[in-house]
């Protein structure tokens, strides 16, 4: 319940600003750091349930920290500090791997040119669906 309650409310989760995101991470680091570690299991319904908590935990720390990265708004992700598309340095994939020491390490991998499209085009000409600018059926 307190993990839903930390991610889900709209200022996070829709409308994302770093600050808000930020907070929200420290709760998921605190979570994570004090929660799990006290966790135990008497039965088997217990371990499925802390293993479920064990991603919920690790999922919403993805989310966070790859919202924090991106520094543009595109499609439905809407960064309020970063209102505007950033093709020129965000037209990429954020990739998300276990390092060696355990600890989460993100990273940003160019996406390949046949994918990114005719970057002379305008932002409406390049994504018609997207915005909703293409013609009415």
């Amino acid at each position: 319940m307190r993990i839903h309650q930390t991610i889900l409310p709209y200022e996070v989760r829709q409308i994302m600003h770093e600050d808000r995101l930020n907070a929200a991470l420290t709760m998921f680091e605190f979570f994570k750091n004090h929660f799990l570690p006290k966790s135990f299991a008497k039965d088997s319904h217990d371990l499925r349930n802390y293993h479920e908590v064990r991603s919920m935990i690790t999922g919403g720390e993805i989310m966070l920290r790859t919202a924090i990265l991106r520094r543009e708004s595109r499609g439905w992700f809407f960064r309020e500090d970063y209102p505007h598309r950033d093709d020129k340095n965000w037209l990429k994939w954020i990739v998300v791997k276990q390092g060696e020491d355990g600890e989460m390490q993100l990273a940003t991998e160019e996406i390949p040119e046949e994918w990114k499209g005719d970057l002379s085009l305008s932002e409406k000409e390049r994504y018609l669906l997207q915005y909703g600018y293409g013609k009415e059926d």
